[in-house]
């Protein structure tokens, strides 16, 4: 939408506020001050409704939260209740800043602000965090590489764990549910019932209980074959969702799960 016309939306919808809710608007930070201030600080404080929405919304206090590369918070949109929520992905101290993740970095952050040779192992790993995400998102692999796709899967789970110190967020639901559809796509619903859940769980960290991907992802956990990748690949990890292993060690199961070397009658 040009500007001009977005300035004069604005402009009606910021009259019929009351004075109090004016107030809250005008004092948001605006990066491009100048002949049009409503849509400015709009385009300046908008948060999406939704991912890749086109429709975005400005809200008094979240606004107010700043970006880290390292973030301690997730910010979401819920369809069902029809509002931005906040949640913590992190134990954050008494005092310290909420933060989340909304800038392309470069800027004065904690991430953004480590000593040179921290940082360049940062950047080193985020560079790999970016070719693997290409990698795993790639359809020819995942139907005739699958494997070796899992196993990105996994190299990838351990740069975003080195990166974040352990608190991997939402990228940790997109990379359980990026495995899930690998290995429902061949067949195996025990191994996809595992990844399902363990997105479920980091949706819930993100999101919370009442989001409706955390629902979704759920009940994909407790019924894989529902997908709609169901076998769409092939059928050569064939496995029923009672057969995940119940006798491993972590170590073994994590092996197991991201099929990293094991005996053949595990694999």
């Amino acid at each position: 939408m040009p500007l001009q016309i977005l300035e004069a939306k604005l402009a009606a919808q910021l009259k019929a506020l009351p004075k109090d809710s004016q107030r809250q608007f005008l004092s948001l930070y605006n990066k491009s001050p100048g002949k049009l201030p409503f849509s400015t600080i709009f385009k300046t404080n908008a948060l999406p409704c939704g991912s890749d929405s086109p429709v975005g919304a400005v809200y008094p206090t979240i606004c107010l939260i700043n970006h880290s590369c390292v973030p301690n918070s997730h910010n979401n949109w819920n369809d069902n209740l029809e509002h931005e929520t906040i949640h913590a992905i992190r134990p954050i101290e008494a005092g310290e800043e909420i933060t989340i993740p909304y800038d392309k970095g470069g800027c004065t952050c904690l991430g953004c602000s480590l000593p040179p040779p921290e940082l360049d192992d940062s950047d080193a790993r985020r560079l790999q965090i970016q070719l693997l995400d290409a990698a795993i998102g790639d359809p020819y692999r995942i139907m005739s590489e699958p494997r070796e796709v899992l196993r990105d899967c996994y190299s990838m789970l351990q740069n975003l764990n080195e990166e974040f110190g352990g608190y991997i967020g939402i990228l940790g639901a997109r990379l359980y549910y990026d495995a899930f559809q690998i290995s429902i796509a061949h067949g195996d619903q025990a191994r996809a019932s595992v990844f399902a859940k363990r997105a479920y769980e980091s949706r819930v960290l993100c999101e919370g209980e009442d989001s409706p991907e955390a629902q979704r992802v759920r009940s994909l956990a407790m019924k894989p074959a529902r997908h709609m990748s169901f076998e769409l690949a092939s059928r050569q990890w064939r496995r029923s969702k009672d057969m995940v292993p119940k006798s491993l060690d972590t170590e073994s199961f994590e092996k197991w799960l991201f099929k990293l070397d094991l005996p053949r009658d595990l694999r």
